[in-house]
């Protein structure tokens, strides 16, 4: 997958600088690794993962009568070198895996699976030396082989990033620059060996928040942050939450700072994506509601900024509402506060 955007770089866009493969742009790469010898006969054939930013491409390529069929995710890969007898003659980049990956042996391209192997290289075959080295200079400078969706964080920090707010009550405070995600919030279950909570219809996604947690389970991830770091965390009460979230600037239209009912496609969406509000906070308003850490109120805790599916009213800087706290939500999460201590 980082080959394919780094050949995007240099045949389209002519830079180094990795860039969002578009729909056009995998059209491209597509057709430039795809080879026919009839109507729907290919002796190598590559295709993206259906999504809007695909983090992995399946590869077919003939071997005498079968096909050898890869599914390669971009974490998979460890290294790319360049292949040649000669440097004018054709080359080939060469993908090394992280660990062997298990190829589907076809006597297809459709599929019929007759076998499998455990593989730990896959050779693309490019015109010369001189288009490969660009393309390795490119893959040179890009420090990881992760996910790029995350535009303002990235989706491997583990523990969330906070920014200073004025002093409330002359106590200096710090508040989530995001809603924990779900990154962040599996390297604290992963910590402390418990199981993560049941997903959502859209499964699990890295740079998204965190959602389907209890009001206690988001406490209990600030005590644990607290004991690992040494200071003090905690979920933000009402009074700093509704500081935060209301800034000085004029108003905004709502699709430009706040994922909503009318935007978000029915999920939550990665966090940072949208303006950020006077204090440099990103998705105070909608994505997810946020727990907040006030009395029980008759039973119920309260939650804060509207979410995924909220209408625009409830996703204003003073939306609040009541929700059980040993309820799973879906579209409730958390932001986390540090005081000084």
């Amino acid at each position: 997958m980082k080959f394919i955007l780094s050949c995007l770089l240099f045949y389209v866009a002519y830079t180094t600088t990795l860039a969002q493969p578009t729909s056009a742009a995998r059209s491209f790469l597509e057709t430039r690794f795809t080879q026919s010898i009839g109507p729907s006969d290919y002796t190598q054939f590559l295709r993206f993962a259906d999504a809007f930013q695909p983090d992995g491409f399946s590869y077919s390529v003939m071997e005498g009568s079968h096909y050898a069929v890869y599914n390669v995710k971009l974490q998979q890969i460890k290294a790319i070198d360049i292949v040649s007898p000669q440097r004018d003659t054709a080359i080939k980049l060469v993908l090394t895996f992280r660990q062997p990956v298990e190829i589907a042996i076809c006597d297809n391209l459709h599929g019929n699976k007759v076998a499998t192997e455990n593989r730990q290289t896959l050779a693309l075959p490019l015109r010369n030396y001189r288009e490969a080295l660009h393309v390795q200079q490119a893959l040179s400078n890009m420090d990881t082989m992760l996910d790029f969706r995350i535009r303002k964080q990235h989706a491997d920090k583990s523990y969330p990033e906070m920014m200073p707010m004025p002093e409330i009550k002359a106590r200096l405070v710090w508040l989530g620059k995001y809603p924990v995600t779900v990154q962040q919030y599996r390297t604290y279950c992963q910590a402390q060996q418990i199981p993560m909570p049941p997903a959502p219809a859209w499964g699990w996604h890295a740079d998204h928040p965190m959602v389907g947690i209890t009001w206690q389970e988001a406490k209990d991830y600030t005590l644990w942050l607290s004991q690992k770091t040494g200071q003090w965390f905690d979920l933000p009460a009402k009074q700093v939450w509704q500081y935060a979230a209301l800034d000085n600037l004029e108003e905004r239209v709502i699709d430009d700072v706040a994922w909503w009912g009318e935007n978000a496609a029915e999920s939550t969406q990665p966090v940072g994506q949208k303006l950020p509000n006077g204090f440099g906070l990103y998705d105070m308003q909608g994505n997810v509601w946020e727990w907040l850490d006030e009395p029980e109120d008759n039973k119920q805790r309260t939650a804060a900024g509207g979410s995924w599916d909220s209408h625009f009213a409830q996703c204003q800087w003073n939306s609040l509402t009541q929700l059980y706290p040993n309820g799973r939500d879906f579209s409730t999460g958390f932001r986390i506060v540090r005081y000084q201590r």
